[in-house]
């Protein structure tokens, strides 16, 4: 089959999605709140937030920010990767 000037640049911009988001979720994983008062923690989850957006979170802000584990709410990382 073949692809059109069209079909060539849909699937180039979704090849440079797919490398923007391994870009993001390559970086090292510390608590997005706990950066935003300088510390470095490391983020013990990954999870959607109160407000609706996605961020690493450590323990104590899970606790106080996430919306619990499982499809579409979060996940617990391993901080090895």
């Amino acid at each position: 089959m073949a692809r059109s000037q069209e079909d060539g640049i849909s699937i180039c911009a979704k090849e440079k999605e797919r490398e923007m988001i391994q870009v993001i979720t390559t970086k090292s994983k510390y608590c997005a709140f706990c950066l935003v008062k300088g510390i470095m923690q490391r983020a013990t989850f990954e999870g959607r937030t109160e407000d609706g957006d996605w961020a690493y979170m450590c323990f104590k802000h899970y606790a106080q920010h996430g919306v619990g584990l499982g499809i579409g709410k979060g996940r617990r990382i391993n901080g090895k990767s």
